[in-house]
């Protein structure tokens, strides 16, 4: 508990997923998918769903909900 609320802090390997998934969207230039993709030994399909919930969740800390 924070402040009253609950946190969740991920653990093992999706600490590690969270971290790649971060360390993914901070090297992403637009026009490096393949490098990415052999980088961290995944698939260029997977690198861009990453990208998608990276963006995704980019978007909602900076620019909240119209009714939040």
């Amino acid at each position: 508990y924070i402040g009253g609320g609950m946190y969740y802090m991920p653990k093992g390997e999706a600490l590690e997923n969270a971290l790649r998934d971060a360390a993914i969207w901070d090297t992403y230039t637009g026009d490096n998918i393949q490098a990415l993709a052999r980088q961290y030994k995944l698939t260029e399909q997977r690198i861009y769903q990453i990208l998608a919930e990276q963006r995704a969740l980019h978007k909602k800390r900076v620019q909240p909900g119209l009714f939040d």
